[in-house]
């Protein structure tokens, strides 16, 4: 999760700002887990207007996803925490499918499979990794 702190709120005008927001210079992560940034691209009235967002739970974005109205998923970048790696470092892996799968020995717990660039895959949560079946794809990118 991300956590902001109230050295870092920036003051927006309240003509500027929208109603209850709160900007923010810097945040930070709260564990060393992955997380994504998505960018969303707008049609209609605001068309070309883009919105990135920095999500750190799975099924906050599966939610945030299947609630687009008026728009399209633009990029999708799967942040891979320090752990994942062999020399210790964050890494950056775009995504171009998500899976929706459900983990047969733990009562049908939902899962995401995430596809990247790459031809790589990364399953969320990790657990569920040799147990998903009947993987459907719910998004492209």
């Amino acid at each position: 999760m991300f956590v902001s702190l109230s050295d870092f709120e920036f003051p927006l005008p309240a003509e500027l700002a929208e109603p209850g927001s709160h900007y923010w210079r810097a945040v930070e992560l709260s564990l060393n887990s992955s997380w994504f940034v998505a960018t969303l691209c707008s049609t209609g009235e605001d068309q070309g207007y883009r919105r990135t967002m920095l999500v750190s739970w799975d099924t906050d974005l599966v939610q945030i996803l299947e609630n687009m109205i008026g728009g399209y998923l633009e990029a999708l970048l799967f942040m891979a925490p320090p752990w994942h790696s062999a020399d210790g470092q964050w890494r950056t892996h775009p995504i171009k499918q998500i899976w929706r799968a459900y983990d047969a020995e733990r009562d049908n717990e939902p899962a995401l499979i995430f596809t990247t660039s790459e031809g790589g895959s990364a399953v969320i949560p990790e657990k569920s990794a040799e147990n998903c079946l009947n993987a459907c794809r719910d998004f492209r990118i």
